[in-house]
């Protein structure tokens, strides 16, 4: 159409029709129902839903135009509870927008219920309920305005969020002295004849001021016995009651006669609801305005009361009436407590009624409307610092666990619950532990592999038995949740710490928690750290504990015994014995006492004696050299020309880190391989390599105690060889190098003398190590 156009056109200029308001999609259900078009919109300032009723004066007859002018005149003069709240109007583009509350048409209720759609079990209720707030909007205009609405029917009366019938259709409202206006325009209405009365078949200008509740009286009626019973009855002067309930029916009956001074007017319909025996006396919805109506100055005795009432009436009450007069009723009342007047009486009534009333009549509300209505005081009040009301939260989770995410979980929910772990009071913490399995979808990896089971392992601690049961049995239910490396690392130390529990019931939970959890270990697990943790408790005091751990063990076993079937049988045997470099290089394997003592040095490494392990090592190669020293003696060598003997060259030995710290780390073949000949340490000359052209002598580094970690090698030293043998390899060189001038004897270094104690050989030995590189120094000072 034209206007939705031109309502296109100025929103993408800029050009706001209705300011302060945003104009959002058309309600379709309501074309053609009316002279206006309708659609929902937002208030700009709160984000508050709207309704916005819009004319096309370009495709609007004068008639229409008028009508609409005159009904925006009128809304906003009238203020009453049961009518429409005017909110804003403005006229821009040839359109006229008049904003109002959000509201949905009465008919679209009906049509959905005459379409097929069942009705709930307050929808009678509600019914009668709505048509006591038109009848007292009517007579508050015919007797207090002393004006004719004369538009009453299915298209201009609305409901509200909360249920609440409101009257609009103010195109005809006409005081006393302006009844040709109603004369004029009441047949320019699209639902003119709907709900006419006998009077007025024959046209609009038959109109009689007297009485003034006549017409509107009239459509009251038939609209209720439509709305009762989905349809018109074929004679409105003699119809049965149908739906309609029987204290209501005569009245009805009542308001339909043909003779308009006979009629019962909307006051006195209003009156009768009113009665000890009237419609409305029995009524759900009638019965919990009026007490909340009463909650908000009773005292605190009677606010008990009137919570324990509505909670029997909480089933009869439409979801919607709950959402918009109820709950906000109760939200405020529960967020003024405990502070300032009501003290720990307020704080007791809330967490053990107000609170699980609060969150009873909201269960059948959807995600947006709870989150709407209850989120925010709900997940503000984890913050509570008073226990009773942290339990109350906690008790109430699984009736509002649908409508938690795992933002809201993660940013409101767990921070506050991380430290009600820690709470006094033991039913704080017995509740927190039986909401994390309802909180695992909502929570992190984070969360899950590393907060929670921190916390989980303070409680396994706790002084209270059944939170220590309690704890084992969650661990247990958190597991396929977990990755499978905190699995492998984290299970079997929590399960066994159950089991080592004196508590009997607390060690029998940790056996079934094992046998449950079968899925987490593989076979080398089971038989390294599951089955050594069960074995004892074959024998525990407790049958039950003994008879379990027997299951479990069996279940463990066959585990174990068919991953050992799929295990290879071959063994693997050494390499055989090599040759390098001309010399014949064997294994040696160390069965002397210094050997054994190196070996087990190592053993003490691993077990986190490393200062220990290290004077032992320094012992053991004591040890050595003195038994070396006294099987091997290293010949006097001369030259032919009676020179001094070149030095021997060193043993081949493996070259050792630069790093003098402790390492763990497995050695290679190379590693065990020595030369066949033996020299002790201390007898060893330096070597002396012929100079060539380019190159410089490089004293050989003295071998140094392996680290600490590393199993320490003895190995045996090889003789000194002749200085002719050195001599004829030099000469045999490709590349001539002149003669390198003998260096200086060195004096031998002395020999320990045996049978020393321990302390003496570590003095003896660090007194080697001083002279060493002493010795070292003065070969680098003579290159």
């Amino acid at each position: 159409m034209d206007y939705f156009r031109q309502l296109s056109s100025a929103l993408a200029k800029g050009i706001n029709p209705l300011p302060g308001y945003s104009i959002g999609d058309p309600v379709l259900s309501y074309d053609g129902k009316s002279i206006w078009k309708l659609h929902d919109g937002v208030r700009k300032e709160d984000q508050v839903s709207v309704s916005i009723f819009l004319l096309d004066t370009s495709h609007a007859s004068p008639a229409q135009i008028a009508m609409a002018q005159h009904a925006v005149r009128k809304l906003r003069s009238v203020r009453f509870p049961h009518v429409l709240k005017f909110l804003e109007t403005s006229e821009a583009q040839g359109v006229i927008y008049l904003a109002v509350e959000r509201v949905t048409p009465l008919a679209t209720i009906l049509d959905a219920w005459r379409n097929g759609k069942p009705k709930n079990l307050s929808s009678t209720a509600w019914i009668a309920w709505g048509i006591n707030q038109l009848a007292s909007a009517a007579a508050f205009l015919n007797e207090q305005v002393h004006s004719v609405h004369g538009n009453i029917h299915r298209n201009s009366v609305f409901i509200s969020p909360g249920g609440e019938w409101l009257l609009g259709g103010f195109e005809t409202l006409s005081t006393v002295d302006e009844m040709d206006w109603l004369a004029q325009y009441g047949s320019e209405t699209p639902s003119a004849q709907e709900n006419l009365p006998p009077e007025l078949q024959y046209g609009w200008r038959r109109i009689a001021p007297d009485p003034i509740h006549a017409i509107d009286s009239y459509a009251i009626g038939a609209l209720a016995v439509e709305a009762f019973n989905n349809k018109f009855p074929a004679d409105l002067t003699n119809f049965s009651a149908g739906r309609i309930p029987s204290s209501l029916h005569p009245l009805l009956k009542r308001m339909l006669l043909p003779t308009p001074a006979a009629r019962l007017s909307s006051a006195e319909l209003v009156a009768a609801g009113a009665h000890p025996n009237g419609f409305l006396q029995s009524n759900e919805l009638t019965r919990a305005g009026t007490l909340m109506e009463e909650f908000r100055v009773a005292d605190a005795f009677r606010k008990e009361g009137i919570l324990i009432e509505l909670e029997e009436l909480q089933t009869r009450i439409a979801p919607s009436f709950v959402q918009y007069r109820v709950l906000p009723i109760l939200v405020e009342a529960f967020c003024s407590t405990p502070s300032g007047h009501g003290g720990m009486g307020a704080l007791d009534l809330s967490t053990r009624v107000l609170l699980p009333l609060m969150l009873g009549l909201a269960k059948e509300l959807s995600t947006q409307e709870w989150t709407q209505a209850l989120g925010p005081t709900i997940f503000g009040a984890y913050t509570t610092p008073y226990p009773s009301l942290r339990a109350a939260l906690l008790v109430g989770l699984p009736i509002y666990k649908n409508h938690l995410d795992a933002k809201t979980v993660g940013a409101r929910i767990w921070p506050a619950m991380t430290t009600w772990f820690d709470d006094r009071n033991e039913a704080v913490r017995g509740a927190v532990l039986t909401s994390i399995p309802i909180l695992l979808p909502h929570l992190s990896e984070r969360v899950l592999n590393n907060d929670l089971l921190r916390l989980l392992a303070k409680t396994q601690q706790d002084s209270t038995p059944l939170l220590r049961i309690q704890t084992t049995e969650l661990l247990g239910k958190i597991t396929p949740h977990l990755t499978a490396a905190t699995r492998a690392n984290v299970l079997v130390p929590a399960f066994s710490r159950s089991l080592k529990d004196t508590y009997e019931q607390a060690r029998l939970a940790g056996v079934e928690a094992f046998a449950q959890n079968e899925e987490s270990f593989d076979g080398e697990a089971s038989a390294k750290s599951v089955l050594p943790a069960l074995a004892p408790y074959l024998v525990d005091k407790n049958k039950e504990v003994r008879e379990k751990a027997h299951n479990t063990l069996q279940q463990y076993m066959g585990k174990a015994l068919s991953h050992a079937a799929t295990l290879s049988t071959v063994e693997s045997e050494l390499p055989a014995p090599t040759e390098m470099a001309g010399h014949t290089r064997t294994r040696y394997t160390r069965t002397d006492t210094a050997s054994r003592s190196a070996f087990s040095s190592f053993w003490s490494v691993a077990a986190g004696n490393a200062a220990s392990a290290l004077g032992d090592w320094a012992l053991a190669q004591i040890d050595a050299d003195e038994a070396a020293l006294q099987t091997a003696k290293a010949p006097e060598v001369l030259t032919p020309q009676g020179q001094q003997p070149e030095p021997a060259p060193l043993p081949l030995l493996e070259q050792r880190p630069a790093d003098h710290g402790m390492s763990l780390g497995k050695k290679s073949v190379q590693d065990t391989i020595v030369p066949d000949a033996f020299q002790t340490q201390r007898d060893r000359p330096v070597l002396q390599v012929p100079k060539l052209a380019t190159t410089k002598l490089t004293p050989a580094a003295h071998p140094k105690p392996p680290a600490a970690t590393t199993m320490p090698t003895v190995r045996p030293m090889a003789p000194p060889q002749p200085a002719s043998t050195l001599a004829a390899a030099t000469r045999s060189a490709p590349t001539a190098s002149p003669a390198v001038p003998t260096p200086k004897s060195t004096t031998p270094l002395p020999t320990p003398k045996p049978g020393l104690s321990k302390e003496e050989k570590m003095a003896q030995l660090q007194k080697l190590r001083e002279e060493r590189r002493t010795v070292r120094n003065t070969q680098f000072t003579n290159l």
